[in-house]
């Protein structure tokens, strides 16, 4: 029997260097845990690093960053963009209506504004910076002593200006409309930190991945997009993975498969998985009210259901697995006529 292989979710972290000299680290967020910042199915924390891919733009806020002066740094590494849009940090923020932003776009540019009772002013328009990194790595740091706010760009300073709208507030992440960036290492000093940045970007992961197969109908490693999968906010291509989060609402994608007779394999983690949350496989899908699934669960079940015109029925239901949800799961339906063999973990 043919095969069809893809690989939908692994793991792989990659840490830059950085080397802190003078200044006084008060807070840091490695992002490797879940931690303060607020999160959402479009901007949470994914395998060491805050994942924002928001269609409507995203704010997020330290609550532990309330501080008159302070520096401000943060790594980011942009996916997915549109020209014109920004990503960077917020500052002296009172609430997500009033607060300080410093920005840069993927083409090039930086800006330096803020929200007040929600209405966007500019400091600083928009302007070419050379120290940015078009398609890299970029490090942003604020530094803010009473109205002086100081911006630097990968450890070169590129303006200085003053403005008396806050002088303290909380401290976080802003992207914009369609941005899909990847935020890491945090921090908050009390005086300027000797830096020695790491630009490397984050690996794409290749654990796990399916070797070449001339005899597989579809092989996907989701190492390159494609229009073969469906892509939103909650559902998209990661750094060689497809990853899928969303803590109200169920999600599924498939590719095109004509044969009747197949094996269809995948590996994936649960890792952001509760309650009685489910995750697996969906094949001989017709539409969104006729397809057959095979789940496993964040509570130790297996499950295959079918739904035929919207309703749904139990297959089968296999309670008390032991399986680690940190880790790789393995799911394989082998499909002949109408019999179906499911297997986990091989």
């Amino acid at each position: 029997m043919n095969g069809a292989r893809i690989l939908l979710f692994i793991v792989i972290i990659f840490r830059s260097l950085q080397v802190h000299g003078q200044g006084s680290l008060l807070i840091e967020d490695r992002f490797e845990e879940e931690g303060k910042f607020a999160t959402s199915s479009w901007g949470n924390y994914q395998h060491g690093v805050f994942h924002v891919f928001a269609k409507e733009g995203l704010m997020t806020l330290h609550p532990k960053t309330s501080f008159a002066n302070l520096i401000a740094e943060v790594k980011t590494e942009l996916l997915l963009y549109e020209e014109n849009q920004g990503y960077g940090l917020l500052f002296r923020a009172q609430d997500y209506k009033n607060a300080y932003a410093f920005e840069i776009s993927p083409n090039g540019y930086y800006r330096l504004g803020g929200y007040r009772n929600g209405s966007w002013f500019e400091i600083v328009k928009w302007q070419k910076s050379s120290a940015i990194r078009k398609d890299s790595v970029n490090y942003l740091l604020v530094a803010c002593v009473g109205d002086e706010i100081t911006m630097y760009i990968n450890g070169a300073k590129e303006n200085t200006v003053h403005d008396r709208t806050f002088s303290k507030g909380e401290a976080g992440l802003i992207a914009r409309s369609n941005v899909h960036v990847h935020f890491d290492d945090f921090r908050i000093y009390n005086k300027m930190p000797l830096i020695q940045y790491g630009y490397e970007k984050e690996k794409e992961d290749v654990l796990g991945d399916f070797s070449s197969d001339a005899s597989a109908f579809l092989l996907d490693n989701f190492r390159v997009r494609s229009d073969q999968w469906g892509e939103s906010q909650e559902v998209h291509f990661e750094k060689g993975y497809y990853n899928m989060w969303d803590p109200k609402n169920g999600h599924y994608t498939y590719g095109s498969i004509s044969q009747t007779d197949y094996a269809f394999e995948a590996n994936f983690t649960l890792s952001r998985m509760k309650g009685k949350s489910l995750g697996g496989l969906v094949f001989r899908y017709a539409d969104v009210d006729n397809y057959y699934a095979a789940f496993i669960g964040s509570d130790g079940r297996l499950i295959v259901d079918k739904n035929v015109g919207g309703n749904v029925a139990s297959l089968l239901k296999v309670t008390d697995l032991s399986y680690d949800l940190s880790k790789e799961q393995s799911l394989k339906v082998e499909v002949r006529g109408n019999d179906f063999t499911v297997f986990l973990n091989g």
